[in-house]
């Protein structure tokens, strides 16, 4: 009998979520790419028979679903066609501007489905690659354009605004968006809410930044690559789907429960943090709207589930919050083997446009990963690490990151100013290691340089000019030797080799607070 191996993709998911400036948006369209890879895939079966394919008395079979794709088989390929018309039809409709590419595949239950998958993957990527770029129609006639899209509106939202059809379905979800996070949420939030609105992020000075964070599992392909390479898997085809939905489900366990265990940490310090004793000190990371009575974290979840997350939250606690999840995904073992990670967290005002600053949290992420694979990996034969890369965008250049530290972050003779992206736990790189980043914050902040705040805002400049200026500046005011991180020789002029051992902390002093340090009595470096 020949079944039909059915693989869904959705396309261009970064666009849609995050292309509007408008947070209720982004948390609409996250919970409607959430539904085209959950409920209307459900809907999109009803009236088959499901259960085992290879029994033969089934009409389909939902091996997973869920992190933007669906694995599917069918009795038959007119089944699976007419599974995709029905499915593509809701995602038009509920969804408009949402893409979603379809495989096909057919196989003999003999066949091995493992290798059947592989190539499947490989023709679905090939076909995301080759997809004609959309040129939606801008009207016909005259029509007023959406503020958030550029598209023909097709509608008014509740201000007044003339809204594209993309925006006004997006907005249609927003309550059943905050309700299924406050349900996924319900243990950690108790009385409290999540902020559902930029300006709400941001108040003043310091506190009118916001990070966008995202994080990706490390090397998950390769993990999936391994399923379907197993002797066993290839020639067992129902091992080879029970393995396969394990491990996606696995995973996406370990995603949720980490971000949860993330904002519960968060929650918690926080509510330590609001009984500090002066309230000069106190920088409330807990918000209200207008005529409001509930209490708003400054903190929302916007994809979650599987080894993909973004969040954005208060700019202050974007580090902290990012290396906290990374090291809570590591908790979980998923075949016997932790989980790894890396994030990129993009710090920016809170009118910073938010497709680019997730798309700079995006670049940072493979910056560490990349960092990962050609430095613990390649130089000490390390297999895996967590990692995290930041940067703090002050201004409106649009340029890629590599190029804002070739032009910022570099001197004339190739030194770097920036030791970035840090390495969570890795004690064989005492430069790159997180501890080591907070703990110079922590010196120049509480430590020997407490007192001395001006005097680390002028280090800097001397730290751009070389070692020489730099030892000169410290000689010459009598200051005491820089943070020790382990490496004696960069403690007199600033600097190890080629690379500033310090600026990072400088630069991060204002907008970091280092919730590891003491979650208990809430130490900040604020």
């Amino acid at each position: 009998m020949t079944y039909t191996l059915t693989i869904l993709d959705v396309s261009g998911v970064q666009k849609y979520l995050f292309d509007s400036n408008r947070l209720i948006h982004n948390i609409g369209a996250s919970y409607l790419v959430e539904q085209a890879t959950g409920a209307w895939v459900n809907d999109a079966t009803d009236g088959m028979h499901s259960g085992p394919i290879e029994s033969g008395h089934t009409d389909c079979e939902l091996v997973y679903s869920g992190g933007g794709n669906a694995v599917l088989l069918f009795a038959s390929g007119e089944l699976a066609r007419q599974f995709t018309r029905r499915y593509t039809s809701v995602v038009l409709q509920r969804a408009p501007g949402l893409r979603v590419v379809v495989q096909h595949t057919d196989f003999e239950w003999a066949d091995s489905l493992a290798d059947k998958y592989t190539s499947t993957i490989r023709m679905l990527a090939k076909k995301k690659a080759e997809q004609t770029p959309v040129l939606p129609m801008l009207g016909l006639s005259v029509t007023a354009a959406c503020p958030y899209t550029g598209l023909p509106a097709a509608g008014q939202d509740t201000d007044g605004k003339f809204i594209s059809a993309e925006i006004d379905a997006k907005q249609q979800v927003v309550k059943n968006a905050r309700e299924k996070l406050k349900a996924d949420f319900k243990e950690q939030l108790g009385l409290y809410d999540f902020v559902y609105d930029f300006n709400l992020l941001g108040a003043r000075d310091e506190a009118s930044y916001l990070a966008v964070v995202h994080a990706d599992g490390n090397g998950m392909g390769n993990r999936k690559e391994a399923i379907c390479q197993d002797q066993v898997n290839r020639k067992n085809n129902r091992q080879f789907l029970n393995a396969l939905c394990a491990f996606s489900a696995q995973v996406n366990d370990a995603g949720v429960k980490a971000l949860q265990a993330t904002f519960k940490r968060a929650l918690k310090w926080i509510e330590v943090d609001a009984t500090r004793a002066n309230p000069q000190e106190k920088t409330s990371y807990i918000t209200r709207g207008v005529d409001e009575q509930i209490k708003r974290v400054k903190f929302v979840p916007l994809v979650f589930g599987g080894d993909d997350v973004t969040f954005v939250c208060d700019g202050r606690l974007g580090l902290s919050l990012a290396a906290i999840y990374l090291q809570e995904f590591n908790k979980h073992l998923v075949g016997g083997r932790p989980l790894y990670a890396c994030a990129g967290v993009a710090i920016t005002k809170n009118r910073y446009p938010f497709a680019r600053a997730y798309e700079m949290a995006e670049q940072l992420c493979q910056n560490a990963k990349r960092a990962v694979r050609e430095g613990l990996t390649k130089q000490y034969g390390i297999e895996d690490a967590l990692a995290l890369d930041w940067h703090f965008a002050v201004n409106g250049a649009v340029l890629s990151i590599n190029d804002i530290r070739a032009r910022e972050y570099t001197l004339p003779d190739g030194g770097k100013l920036n030791v970035r992206p840090y390495f969570i736990d890795a004690a064989k790189e005492p430069l790159q290691n997180w501890a080591s980043f907070r703990h110079s914050v922590f010196e120049f902040t509480e430590g020997d340089w407490k007192d001395k705040r001006n005097k680390v805002k002028e280090l800097r400049e001397y730290l751009r000019q070389g070692k020489s200026a730099t030892e000169q500046f410290l000689k010459l005011l009598k200051l005491p030797d820089l943070p020790d991180m382990g490496i004696s020789d960069c403690r007199k002029n600033g600097w190890y080799g080629k690379t500033c051992a310090y600026f990072d902390a400088i630069e991060a002093m204002d907008l970091f607070v280092d919730m590891e340090a003491d979650e208990r009595e809430a130490v900040r470096s604020v």
